[in-house]
């Protein structure tokens, strides 16, 4: 009931955030339409590109900058479109959401829309005919629908990715996402996050179906750019720039006809929920003395041991990794 409940909370919550930064983009899209009409006889080029990355390593942040710097702009104003978890209202993966979101956004400046590997790998039957539940499926399906162009993100330490993710729901200083008001749920949502957990395993699983969605995109055909997490956080409008002049090359060079591509317009930045992780505190004042004994014990004498310095962003070249993200 407590976990239920929580879920309920997450969710009301993160839409408040996604409706008012969807209010401006909406603002921004009707301005750059107006100027790529008047600056360019050339029609649109068909733009797509999707960025495939685990939740909690800048994904947002660099979404909405992508919405607020360039011409591009997200599937109905929404980061997560084909996210059907929790009660998304957009539904579940089809085709003929991705030829909707190329029709109305892709073919109007470009379209950006972040894709975790939960979206896509679904270990259960159809809700409806044609939906799509595994990403060799989605991306051959992305591609024909007009996407032309994969960003990779991922983000090596894992263990601040997960302490990031659970902190996000726990932060009274943040109203907008204080989720866990009790102690009660606070207890579910450590043991959700750890005590429930093989962290070594957690890890691992995370790496390797991050691993299945980057080969699928690959096989599919589809363009690869890749971005460190340090990157994006480290230079946002720089890789903010470089995302939208890949994205500018895939189209020109996915159409059949001169067209305008995509345009980088001025450096906005939106920074989302970095103020919801307490990098500074330790491992005990982040996640309790209990949560933060069970972390150590789980991953001491592991090759994931130097994540417990969340401070550290890149995987230590002396430390043997037992799975390689795919990055390219």
């Amino acid at each position: 009931m407590l976990t239920l409940l929580v879920a309920s909370l997450v969710l009301s919550n993160v839409q408040a955030v996604w409706k008012r930064h969807a209010r401006t983009a909406s603002l921004r899209r009707n301005a750059t339409t107006e100027a790529l009409s008047s600056s360019s006889a050339l029609p649109q080029c068909p733009a797509g590109t999707i960025l495939l990355s685990l939740g909690r390593t800048g994904t947002g942040t660099l979404s909405w900058s992508v919405d607020a710097s360039t011409s591009m702009s997200l599937c109905e104003n929404s980061k997560e479109y084909f996210n059907d978890n929790n009660g998304h209202t957009h539904g579940v993966v089809t085709k003929d959401k991705m030829e909707g979101c190329m029709a109305t956004s892709g073919k109007n400046g470009g379209v950006f829309v972040h894709v975790k590997p939960e979206h896509i790998t679904k270990d259960r039957a159809a809700k409806v005919d044609g939906e799509i539940l595994d990403p060799e499926g989605f991306f051959k399906a992305m591609k024909e629908a007009g996407f032309n162009h994969v960003v990779l993100n991922f983000r090596d330490n894992l263990l601040a990715r997960e302490i990031s993710s659970y902190e996000l729901h726990t932060d009274p200083d943040v109203k907008e996402t204080y989720e866990a008001t009790s102690p009660e749920e606070i207890e579910a949502l450590r043991k959700q996050y750890f005590f429930d957990v093989n962290l070594p395993e957690r890890f691992e699983f995370l790496t390797k179906r991050f691993n299945r969605c980057a080969k699928a995109a690959k096989d599919a055909g589809l363009p690869i750019t890749a971005f460190t997490f340090p990157e994006v956080v480290g230079d946002l409008c720089g890789t903010v720039k470089n995302v939208v002049a890949k994205a500018a090359i895939h189209a020109k060079e996915a159409s059949e006809e001169e067209c305008q591509p995509p345009v980088w317009k001025a450096c906005q930045t939106e920074v989302i929920h970095m103020d919801t992780s307490h990098r500074a505190k330790t491992l005990e004042e982040r996640v309790g003395d209990k949560a933060a004994k069970y972390i150590r014990e789980s991953i001491t004498g592991t090759p994931y041991e130097w994540m417990l310095d969340t401070s550290k962003q890149v995987w230590p070249e002396d430390v043997h990794r037992p799975i390689d993200p795919i990055l390219g």
